[in-house]
């Protein structure tokens, strides 16, 4: 937050900062990547010698979903890894912890500071998530496309580049009534609103249920090529 800037900390003896993040404790950049604001304090870290950077959750970035920034690290001369493109070359799997579209009544939308201080962050990590799966889908081949939005679509016919640049998965549960009740096949009721809060422990059982639902309905082993088998 000191500095403005997202920061990709790269376990790499080749990367450019490499000498200086090298002796950062995992845990210690763990905590730093979940420091969401107003539910944890910010997390100090030596990241030069003699010099103090201050991180939050990098969660209220620009890559709230870090697939994107993932595929940039692998693949953007600057960060040194220079991984080969294309559809079985890379594959990147990304698995969300549930989504929800934010929305609310025209007449409960205010013109006063409250109301935009406690509405305005979730709509940019929102619009962030779905700007980064809009990308993907965009240089990818991806056979687990979700609609955009209702112009256009899904983005089955659009390819940015003449071949794909990677294959990428995208796995996630919608917390949504509809979603649960006709991709889900849940007949059961669920508190949904608390379900999205994420500081409700009581909801870790549900949430577990859920993502093993979503699992079972939308994983599949042919997403997955032989090229990627370790075998």
């Amino acid at each position: 937050m000191d500095s403005g800037s997202t920061w990709p900390l790269i376990n790499f003896p080749g990367g450019k900062y490499f000498e200086d993040n090298k002796n950062i404790l995992l845990r210690d950049a763990i905590r730093a990547s979940t420091a969401a604001p107003t539910f944890f304090i910010c997390e100090e870290l030596e990241v030069k010698k003699n010099e103090i950077g201050k991180f939050v959750d990098g969660g209220v970035s620009m890559y709230n979903n870090p697939a994107m920034l993932l595929f940039m690290l692998a693949t953007i001369k600057g960060f040194k890894l220079n991984w080969k493109t294309g559809k079985n070359n890379l594959l990147l799997a990304s698995i969300g912890t549930g989504i929800f579209k934010p929305k609310v009544d025209v007449d409960d939308v205010r013109d006063d500071a409250l109301y935009w201080g406690t509405t305005l962050p979730g709509s940019f990590m929102y619009d962030a998530t779905l700007q980064n799966q809009l990308m993907l889908q965009f240089l990818s081949y991806c056979p687990t496309r979700i609609v955009i939005d209702s112009e256009i679509d899904d983005m089955k016919d659009d390819l940015l580049s003449s071949e794909p640049l990677q294959t990428y998965l995208r796995y996630n549960v919608r917390l949504e009534e509809e979603f649960f009740k006709k991709d889900l096949g849940l007949k059961d009721d669920y508190d949904i609103k608390s379900l999205r809060k994420m500081d409700e422990v009581k909801n870790y059982d549900t949430l577990e249920k859920l993502g093993n639902i979503g699992a079972e309905k939308f994983m599949d082993e042919k997403h997955f090529a032989k090229e990627f088998d370790l075998k």
